[in-house]
C-alpha cells in the first residue's frame, strides 16, 4: 500500500514530495507527464492524498 507496509511513514512523504515537485513540471528537463507512464506511481501518490492528515494538511494550505 505504501512504500514500507501498509502504513504511512516518512519516508512515503519524503517521495512524495520530491515526485511532486516533479509532476507539477517545474524542475528542468522534466515533462510534469513524464510520469503518466508508471499508473502504479500514480495510484501510490493518490493513496498518499487519500490519507486523512496528508488531505487535512493540503487543504490548510489551499485556503492559507
Amino acid at each position: 500500500k505504501f512504500l514500507t507496509g501498509e502504513n504511512l511513514t516518512i519516508s512515503d512523504l519524503s517521495a512524495y514530495g520530491t515526485i511532486g515537485y516533479f509532476r507539477r513540471g517545474i524542475a528542468d528537463h522534466v515533462p510534469k507527464e513524464s510520469l503518466e507512464p508508471y499508473p502504479e506511481i500514480l495510484a501510490w501518490m493518490d493513496r498518499v492524498d487519500g490519507e486523512p492528515k496528508v488531505a487535512a494538511y493540503k487543504a490548510s494550505k489551499a485556503t492559507a
